[in-house]
């Protein structure tokens, strides 16, 4: 969105909940079919997206959060700029860039760790 908000940008987030898309393909044929029952197609999943990127209604400030396309409050963790912060340096390290200054990536053996670090009962998805 370029409108609104400081410098004319606005940033929200959006969780489109449970959607059975192409990301499922490695799955079972019968998986597939069970996930087919309860998720939302593909074009339902992407409203929020372009509810956030379109409606006036996002364009005033930054910071919206939706679920299912409609707006929540996010939790208490999500307004901690501490928090923030860390993420933000973490995800730099995994990914191997930086906003400012020369990458510091994080060693695949260290992933885990960094990634559960302060997390308590973290577990990593393989």
């Amino acid at each position: 969105r370029f409108s609104g908000g400081e410098g004319g940008l606005t940033a929200h987030a959006v969780n489109p909940g449970f959607v059975c898309s192409d990301i499922w393909r490695h799955k079972s044929e019968r998986t597939q079919r069970l996930y087919q029952m309860y998720a939302k197609t593909s074009s339902q999943g992407a409203e929020g997206i372009l509810r956030a990127a379109t409606e006036e209604h996002y364009g005033n400030r930054s910071g919206y959060y939706l679920v299912d396309s409609v707006p929540r409050v996010s939790s208490t963790l999500s307004y901690e700029e501490a928090a923030a912060e860390w993420l933000w340096s973490v995800s730099e390290g995994l990914a191997g860039v930086v906003s400012f200054g020369e990458p510091e990536p994080i060693a695949e053996d260290e992933r885990e760790a960094v990634m559960t670090e302060g997390v308590e009962g973290a577990e990593v998805c393989e």
